[in-house]
């Protein structure tokens, strides 16, 4: 296991370990481990109009620095009105939007 993946693994405990109940934390664990596994990459290429790669996502959505917030703020806008749920902004932004909480 990687410097990286150890640091997601002690991240992954510390939010269950805060969450209410038992069934919260799994479910949020599921939840952080999809987007860690699957990012959705090409929508936030798409959004940022820039190439990325799976570590640099990861470190942008995991372990964002305060100079990324920049980022966030075009990640976390919502898509425009009437767009479809396959929308780039709509993909990217729900994952976003959970690690400012």
């Amino acid at each position: 296991m990687g410097d990286m993946e150890r640091r997601f693994a002690l991240l992954l405990t510390d939010v269950k370990r805060v969450m209410p109940d038992d069934e919260s934390a799994e479910q949020l664990g599921a939840a952080f481990t999809h987007h860690w596994t699957s990012p959705p990459l090409v929508e936030i290429e798409l959004l940022l109009q820039r190439t990325t790669s799976l570590h640099q996502t990861r470190l942008l959505l995991f372990f964002p620095e305060p100079v990324d917030m920049l980022l966030y703020t075009k990640l976390i806008q919502p898509a425009p009105p009437g767009a479809p749920k396959t929308h780039p902004q709509n993909k990217a932004r729900v994952p976003f939007l959970a690690m400012l909480y």
